[in-house]
């Protein structure tokens, strides 16, 4: 199953007003439990607009994150970006970042087992 890179959900955050509710708030972006190189936006209520989400992804961009089990991992613009929450392993991917209804929605799809 693929999912957004950080690049490009960076690059769909930049088409949308900074000040542009998120349909549903994110938490912060952390390293996912598929893959240590990989990144996730884990589910809570710290990011709240679009343009706290673009600024989270672009300070994600060129960052180290530590490992479950240690080591560190520097996530770049062609690192993949999960929604799913920190430690879990369910495969949410996203699909894009889309405008409706006045609110930022991530468009995501859950892996089919």
């Amino acid at each position: 199953m693929r999912t957004i890179t950080l690049g490009d959900l960076i690059a769909g955050l930049n088409t949308i007003s900074p000040e542009t509710p998120l349909g549903e708030p994110c938490g912060k972006f952390a390293i996912w439990r598929g893959r240590y190189d990989e990144l996730t936006i884990t589910h809570g209520d710290s990011i709240a607009t679009a343009g706290e989400l673009l600024n989270a992804a672009m300070a994600a961009n060129g960052a180290c994150f530590e490992g479950y089990k240690g080591g560190s991992y520097r996530m770049g613009l062609n690192t993949p970006v999960w929604a799913d929450d920190y430690g879990c392993y369910s495969q949410y991917s996203i699909n894009g970042v889309l405008l409706r209804g006045g609110k930022a929605h991530i468009s995501i799809t859950k892996r089919d087992d």
